[in-house]
């Protein structure tokens, strides 16, 4: 089977540790290895028809900290559909759509793929998986355009689902703003997460006898998510559900299809607080520990979501310290959060 990995951080990071643990999964995928990650506004894209356990690109990327990004995407390759052997039906792949670079990857065998229409775009190999992205962008150009509303995400997530109808379909993408990360409806192969958010300490891979302090690498404020097929590291790892679409931006949790982020709870609650909410009445709403919750607050308001109230004379991080929504960020506060109540 083919194997996926993201990450989307707030804040530029190295993927040394978990690029090394998600190399060693090429051993059993030997058809290629890739990785794409956006420096900027456009991606970079590092792939091979050869596997990564014997690549000495692949080795020198696991090593090398300069690869620095928000946004990453790898794939390691075991062929189903397509030839091998060739970078043409080698992932990720990537195409431009009104002035955004996408880049896509894959995991799973789809049914007619060639009947898969695509009125802008033609793929370049023989896989399903190129198929499935030319037509996903071609439905993405006509159905959407620009995402301005929370109804956007749901709209991609019917246009994922419907991909799924020909088969199993795991895939990961992005547009450089936002990462898109679909489980298929049957659960194929599985897609897991990991919430990562300072202080870190030490991780330590499951597959390779090596740690290290993320501490030492990783800003206070660095909060973002990793996603892979399998866990990669002895942390603790969450499930995707079936059928589920997450989609991350700056490292916060801004949609998903079947459950409602704690970062996205505690954005919308300080919205709809009529007056500015002190962070101890955060915690009994939302009936969470202080400091978790005084965490993403803080990650919040690093990101200028939110505002402290200039009057406090405490901290941002005291049980006092009051907040209210950065009227600025109301146009993109609505569309992550809607007007959809919170149950969870």
């Amino acid at each position: 089977m083919c194997e996926l990995l993201a990450l989307n951080f707030g804040m530029e990071t190295s993927l040394q540790i978990t690029f090394r643990g998600f190399q060693k999964r090429g051993s059993c995928n030997p058809d290629g290895w890739g990785l794409a990650y956006y420096p900027d506004e456009s991606a970079i894209i590092i792939k091979e028809p050869i596997t990564s356990t014997q690549s000495k690109l692949a080795t020198f990327v696991s090593k090398y900290s300069e690869i620095r990004g928000k946004i990453f995407i790898g794939h390691v390759r075991k062929a189903s559909v397509g030839n091998k052997g060739c970078f043409k039906n080698t992932h990720p792949f990537t195409r431009e759509l009104d002035g955004k670079q996408f880049v896509f990857a894959h995991n799973g065998t789809l049914r007619n793929h060639d009947s898969l229409s695509s009125q802008y775009f033609t793929p370049i190999g023989d896989t399903d998986s190129e198929h499935s992205f030319c037509h996903l962008l071609s439905e993405y150009k006509d159905k959407i355009g620009s995402i301005q509303k929370r109804e956007h995400f749901d709209c991609i997530h019917s246009i994922l689902k419907a991909i799924n109808e020909r088969g199993n379909f795991n895939c990961i993408f992005s547009n450089g703003e936002y990462l898109f990360c679909y489980h298929d409806r049957d659960k194929y192969k599985g897609l897991d997460f990991v919430e990562r958010i300072a202080p870190f300490g030490h991780v330590e891979l499951v597959d390779d006898d090596w740690k290290v302090n993320l501490d030492e690498e990783k800003d206070t404020n660095q909060h973002g998510y990793v996603i892979a097929t399998k866990p990669l590291t002895k942390e603790v790892w969450k499930s995707f559900e079936s059928g589920e679409l997450i989609v991350l931006r700056n490292g916060l949790m801004v949609y998903s299809s079947h459950r409602t982020s704690l970062e996205m709870r505690i954005l919308q609650t300080i919205r709809n607080h009529p007056t500015k909410i002190e962070i101890q009445e955060l915690v009994s709403k939302l009936k969470r520990p202080f400091d978790v919750i005084c965490r993403q607050v803080q990650v919040l308001h690093h990101h200028d979501l939110i505002r402290q109230d200039s009057r406090d004379q405490v901290s941002a991080d005291h049980k006092n310290a009051s907040f209210f929504t950065n009227s600025g960020m109301n146009g993109i506060i609505s569309c992550w959060v809607g007007k959809r109540d919170i149950n969870n």
